[in-house]
């Protein structure tokens, strides 16, 4: 899988005169296992922000994935359990009163 930068989609989705346009294209079109962060799809909506109407970067946001055939990749949120939890901030109460 490769991960693809935004600049990549800014180009294809917003400078369709961009001397890089045709290559950006063939690249995306010759490339599988594509995938990308929910950060920089965050990004390009906000780049977006500017020229879209906010029904148009609703789509985008909402279709970004399926228009380019690629998975969105989120972080690994960690979630304690309680016991956890109890420890760290049994920990944390110990600190505070040494």
């Amino acid at each position: 899988m490769i991960s693809l930068d935004t600049d990549i989609f800014v180009i294809d989705r917003l400078f369709p005169n961009d001397p890089r346009h045709n290559a950006n294209q063939q690249f995306l079109g010759a490339t599988d296992e594509k995938a990308r962060s929910i950060y920089n799809l965050l990004e390009l909506c906000g780049i977006s922000s500017f020229t879209l109407t906010v029904t148009e970067l609703t789509k985008l946001f909402m279709n970004f994935h399926r228009q380019y055939g690629l998975h969105i990749l989120y972080p690994r949120i960690h979630k304690p359990s309680p016991e956890e939890m109890i420890r760290h901030s049994s920990q944390e109460s110990s600190k505070r009163s040494a």
